[in-house]
């Protein structure tokens, strides 16, 4: 089925102040206004996709449609406890049950003026009995100025049924009479809502080739426009946290969405929700057909704080070998311990988060707490006993990392150029990035290289974990710890020959999840995977340093230490041999 992207401006000049709670602040308010990263308020795009989704069914429905969204049984197929996926249009634009993703993508709506003007409401609670205000129960509410908000919807509409669900969902937003809460107060009541629908056809006359290009290794900066949220709910409760980094299977899947979206799939005879190799005439022919191959490194937060003193302007995680001052006017300055661990009398502890290269901690990453109600999808109230909250980083929060691979620099710059969705929640308005695509370099070692940064390190060889590896590491028979060295180095290191593992200082998790889009009544518990995390280092020792080992040394520092391709694609097991951290052997005494 061939799609349409489509981008829809919207603009919605309120009548009177408005609040969407959620938010936090000083003493003299009971409620406070959802705020972003700049302290502006805003109407977040989960709050303006509820409202869409509500009187799209309304509408819909009152054209004599039917939106079977409630959570009906697949025929022949009752104890399974799949759900019946709904092919309404309401639910082919704005989602449905059983996890359906809808087709159209909610970004936040901010003020136009970049005024923080506030103002607090006083009320008193109402008994419902005597018709008369309540003892003790005076109350305040931030609100925030009447203006004007505007946003975007991006996303794809059906080339065969184009103009009606154009019109749906222009009538929809249009339906909108109010915002946030205190609404029967006189709050958050709508004036006027402009709505421009644009089409952006494929454009399938671009130029188009097939040649082959040289490997390229391109340095990406990605720099939240929206909240970001990375990472997966936890089992014990209705919270989910995000990651403080983006691994590289979550921009690999970014960039397959907006391939997707911007070329198809590959087959224009039914919906493909993948890249496919071959894609025709397709504006993407070179990252279409590299796309499996594609090397994608973990991108870590930006502190440009020392910028100038680190390649690339990125951060890295701590080793795990690495401890700063406790106290004291040097705090912000890590040293190396592993081959030197004298401080004296003063107080240290281990460097947890980031560090720059060159060995200055990083500011940490801010985060947020978003508390939200699930909605009655009925009743269009919230929903009793579901209270959910979720750790999100809010902009402007800025990502480095780089992508390798045979294709042509100026379609990933053509990709990208209006920005792509990363993460989760994306329908709703999170994940918004702009990209940076910077100009190719060089970050492979010479073999020279890399013997100068070992006779440094002295007689052995430090090896750093630069990501979290995913590896099939058995608990060894013998339990001492040359047993465990001797497993660490089957798992790790079998490649290399005439070497010894002498030390490891590392931390071990294990990943494990469920997958919940097959709705089934028993869990389908996913593969356990057993990870080592970032900052491990390992200690080698070499009878010599023959050409032979320096050159499996760096295959292995190019490829990785994770047993299968596709881990290693993403980023996972990234190393670095004779890690110029390790160099500071800055003694405290």
């Amino acid at each position: 089925m061939n799609r349409i992207p489509i981008r829809v401006d919207v603009a919605v000049t309120l009548a009177a102040p408005f609040h969407v709670g959620g938010g936090k602040g000083g003493a003299g308010a009971c409620s406070y206004l959802l705020r972003d990263g700049a302290g502006l308020p805003y109407w977040p795009g989960s709050a303006f996709k509820g409202k869409v989704r509500h009187y799209a069914r309304l509408l819909y429905e009152g054209a004599a449609g039917q939106c079977g969204f409630e959570h009906s049984k697949e025929e022949g197929k009752e104890d399974s406890g799949r759900v019946k996926p709904c092919e309404c249009m309401v639910c082919a634009l704005l989602g449905g049950a059983g996890n359906a993703r809808g087709s159209l993508l909610f970004g936040d709506m901010r003020l136009t003026a970049a005024s923080k003007h506030t103002e607090l409401r006083a009320g008193n609670a109402i008994d419902r009995c005597r018709r008369t205000a309540k003892d003790d129960h005076l109350f305040q509410t931030e609100t925030a100025a009447a203006d004007v908000l505007v946003g975007e919807i991006t996303g794809t509409l059906a080339e065969a049924d184009f103009d009606r669900q154009k019109e749906l969902l222009e009538a929809s937003i249009r339906a909108i009479p109010h915002i946030g809460g205190g609404t029967g107060r006189g709050l958050g009541w709508v004036k006027d809502i402009a709505v421009s629908i644009i089409a952006e056809p494929k454009a399938d006359q671009a130029p188009s080739t097939n040649g082959d290009f040289p490997f390229v290794t391109l340095p990406v900066r990605l720099t939240a426009q929206s909240p970001l949220l990375i990472g997966t709910r936890t089992s014990e409760s209705n919270f989910r946290a995000t990651l403080r980094h983006i691994p590289g299977a979550v921009l690999r899947a970014a960039l397959a969405q907006a391939l997707v979206a911007q070329d198809g799939g590959g087959d224009e005879t039914s919906k493909v929700n993948w890249v496919t190799p071959e894609g025709g005439k397709g504006r993407f022919p070179s990252l279409r057909k590299d796309f499996g191959e594609l090397r994608i490194t973990q991108f870590l937060p930006c502190d440009h704080k020392h910028v100038e003193a680190c390649r690339f302007g990125g951060c890295r995680f701590a080793p795990m070998t690495a401890k700063h001052l406790k106290y004291g006017d040097d705090r912000d300055k890590s040293f190396d311990t592993l081959f030197c661990d004298s401080q004296g009398d003063k107080r240290t502890e281990r460097v947890k988060g980031f560090i720059h290269p060159c060995g200055t901690l990083a500011n940490p990453i801010q985060t947020m707490v978003v508390t939200k109600s699930a909605m009655n999808r009925f009743s269009g109230t919230s929903q009793d006993e579901m209270l959910f909250s979720t750790e999100v980083i809010p902009p402007p929060a800025v990502f480095e990392g780089f992508l390798s691979g045979q294709f042509d620099p100026a379609e990933l710059a053509r990709l990208t150029e209006n920005g792509i969705r990363v993460g989760g929640y994306q329908t709703a308005g999170y994940g918004r990035c702009r990209v940076e695509v910077l100009s190719p370099v060089n970050t492979a070692d010479t073999r020279e290289q890399l013997r100068g940064r070992i006779v440094r390190c002295g007689e052995k060889i430090p090896v750093t974990l630069r990501s979290d590896a995913i590896v099939t590491l058995t608990e060894p028979a013998d339990l001492t710890d040359v047993g465990y060295l001797r497993a660490y180095q089957e798992a790790l290191f079998a490649e290399l020959t005439g070497v010894t593992l002498t030390k490891a200082v590392a931390r071990h998790g294990q990943w494990r999840g469920f997958d919940t889009s097959k709705r089934t009544k028993e869990i389908l518990e996913q593969q356990t995977l057993h990870v080592i995390q970032a900052g491990a280092v390992f200690l080698l020792e070499a009878t010599g340093l023959t050409d032979e080992l320096l050159d499996r040394l760096l295959a292995l520092q190019a490829n990785g230490i994770c047993r299968e391709d596709i881990h290693n694609r993403n980023g996972y097991g990234q190393i670095r041999v004779a890690d110029e951290y390790h160099f500071l052997r800055e003694e405290m005494g």
